[in-house]
């Protein structure tokens, strides 16, 4: 049987992907004799699309932090590698420059990060990012202990920056805040100092109304509900009302693993019925 990995390789939200006939074809079409590629209704239901991903699937502190006192999100590693995947993209590294001085401890180095979309092998973005030996964190530590930490953090940046361009989302994330705050690799807590991560067991109700406790959806099938609901243009207002009638909820995390798989299959059908 063919896995969710599978399935999600093959069905990925894309931005550049042109729209089929729909219900406002002549509005489209108005749009696209003016250069436009989609109708602001279309733009708009994508970044509600990405938003929604964001506040349901991605884990504050892990995939991504806070500016402090703002309200201004910084994209972590993690969270870009989860967004890379939803959009299906791969990425390619490439160390543009390097200077490695033994004698005098001093390291840099330059990188690109080119992102891909795996369908059409187009590039959808690159990004740039470097890191040296003498940048605050480092400088009063062994440098010679920290040459791979550091083109690490290069790496880093440059797919964080690549990332945020090729999926339109630098009106929502930043990413200097991660290495002001956390450093390489770190990982930080929520602000609120309350990890929002979803339990592992959620507390759901049966057909009789009986509370019990069932493993959470994973992020796997979270991604796939997402992705379904963009290849199939399912709005968004449309599934969260039938994920209410069904099941109580009005947020994809919260169902367990088995509605899951019971919505993703019910998201499948409507499709074919569309």
């Amino acid at each position: 049987m063919e896995s969710v990995k599978e399935k999600l390789s093959d069905k990925v939200i894309s931005l550049n992907e042109q729209i089929p006939d729909n219900p406002c074809g002549q509005e489209m079409k108005s749009y696209q004799e003016n250069g436009m590629a989609f109708s602001l209704h279309e733009v708009k239901q994508r970044l509600e699309m990405l938003q929604n991903f964001i506040s349901e699937i991605m884990v504050e502190g892990t995939d991504y932090g806070y500016l402090p006192k703002t309200d201004k999100k910084c994209l972590f590693k993690s969270g870009a590698e989860k967004l890379c995947d939803v959009f299906g993209l791969s990425k390619r590294i490439e160390i543009v420059s390097r200077m490695e001085d033994f004698d005098k401890g001093i390291f840099h180095y330059e990188v690109k990060a080119i992102v891909i979309d795996k369908k059409t092998g187009v590039i959808e973005a690159e990004g740039v990012g470097s890191c040296n030996s003498m940048e605050k964190k480092y400088r009063s530590q062994d440098a010679y202990n920290l040459t791979n930490t550091i083109l690490k953090m290069a790496k880093k940046r440059a797919f964080v920056d690549a990332v945020l361009s090729a999926t339109r989302s630098s009106d929502i994330f930043t990413q200097d805040v991660e290495d002001n705050l956390l450093g390489d690799g770190a990982e930080g807590k929520p602000r609120n100092m309350k990890d929002k991560s979803r339990d592992k067991k959620n507390t759901v109700q049966d057909q009789n109304g009986k509370a019990g406790k069932e493993e959470s959806a994973s992020n796997k099938q979270l991604s796939y509900i997402y992705t379904i609901l963009s290849d199939s243009r399912i709005p968004v207002e449309t599934a969260r009302s039938d994920m209410e009638k069904m099941y109580g909820v009005t947020e994809s995390r919260n169902l367990s693993k088995k509605q899951a798989s019971e919505f993703i299959e019910y998201l499948k059908n409507y499709k074919k019925a569309g």
